[in-house]
């Protein structure tokens, strides 16, 4: 395998979480420095879009269900949806929480927030739009949350 180094440009300021849109062969990068996501062509490696958040966004993921990339924000307990076409923001959603990371459940289309301020993780259904549970993990507050698609878990 091999690596290649390219450049495409100032993307934007501390770079946090990358996301991939298959649908739009497109890498949306999430910097919270300037309050931004940048979409990146994965073929040609230029910079089609950059979006303001409003608040610095912490993590991102795509969900093709409705073609979406879903923002946690690190200003307020919020998830935002944008459009993955466009860029533009659909709606906004409270949450409990403020998050530190989420992760994407294809199988139940829902979005899973670590919380970085108590050792809970947060499920949001992205089909109803709210919050259906809140898991205490122990003493410990996770940094990271993944979904495994193959024990379809958390």
């Amino acid at each position: 395998m091999t690596t290649k180094k390219i450049s495409i440009g100032p993307i934007g300021l501390n770079n946090r979480a990358l996301a991939y849109d298959k649908d739009n062969n497109a890498i949306w990068v999430a910097s919270s420095g300037d309050n931004s996501l940048t979409k990146i062509d994965a073929m040609t490696n230029t910079i089609i879009g950059k979006y303001d958040c409003e608040t610095p966004p912490i993590d991102i993921v795509y969900d093709p269900f409705h073609k979406a990339i879903w923002v946690a924000s690190g200003g307020e307990p919020m998830l935002v949806m944008m459009d993955a076409l466009t860029g533009n923001i659909i709606d906004k959603f409270q949450v409990s929480t403020h998050s530190t990371s989420m992760t994407y459940d294809y199988k139940n289309r829902c979005v899973w927030l670590a919380s970085r301020i108590r050792p809970e993780i947060t499920k949001f259904n992205t089909m109803s739009n709210k919050v259906v549970d809140e898991y205490h993990i122990g003493g410990v507050i996770s940094h990271d949350i993944e979904y495994d698609s193959f024990t379809e878990s958390v």
